[in-house]
Formats: C-alpha cells, structure tokens, sequence
C-alpha cells in the first residue's frame, strides 16, 4: 500500500511491523487519524484482510486498491491528523499543497482532495 510511505511515514517512521487488528494504538487510527479507506487499506496490504474481518476484494479504497476516496472523509481526518484545517490553502498553484503529491499522502487521497476542492486534480 502507498500510503506506508505517504501517509503513514509523514507522521512517523516505519511502523508496519506493529499493524496488528489486537494493537490498540493500530486501531485507535481508524476514523481517527486517517480515514476508514486508508486504515483498510494499510491493514488489508499487511495482514490479508481488515481488521473487521473484511476480506482485500479491491475496494477498501484511500490508495492502490482501486477503490474510491472519500475526500471529505480525508480531509477530516488523514490532512487533520497532520494539521488544522488548511483547505482554504488547497490550490494547485500552491506548491506547499503540490509536494503532498505522493509524498505526504498517496496519490490516490491528492488527487481527490484537490478534485473536491479545486474541481481538478491539479495535473
């Protein structure tokens, strides 16, 4: 999953090795501090389901898995986690919003936030 090394290493170093259903600190990201899609995602990627059981069919979303982000959801909680609440500053010809590209979040969660709020997914 993209997002071990966007979203999840913007906040922290690596940590994949402790992504584990029984690991409250692992849970208590769901919802919180990153989006539903992307916590499937991230679990699904390293253990081979999520942790509610649900199986990797493709649509858990937030990044690679073909599914689809829910850019609202994100920008409430994976672009919060990191800080307040900066869409306002959500312009594809700021270049502090472009470096998130791939690089703070995965391209999959950009390129629909920047949709969301620009009305392009500024490429």
């Amino acid at each position: 999953a993209k997002e071990l090394q966007t979203t999840c290493q913007s906040c922290h170093g690596d940590k994949s090795g402790k992504v584990d259903c029984n690991n409250s600190k692992w849970t208590a990201h769901d919802g919180s501090r990153v989006s539903t899609a992307v916590y499937d995602a991230v679990t699904a990627y390293l253990t081979g389901s999520t942790c509610s059981g649900g199986s990797t069919g493709g649509n858990t979303g937030g990044g690679n898995t073909g599914g689809t982000v829910d850019a609202a959801k994100e920008l409430q909680t994976t672009c919060q986690s990191c800080h307040g609440d900066k869409s306002g500053k959500v312009d594809c010809n700021n270049s502090k919003w472009t470096a998130h590209d791939g690089s703070r979040v995965s391209t999959a969660v950009y390129d629909a936030v920047s949709q969301y709020l620009t009305g392009s997914t500024c490429k």
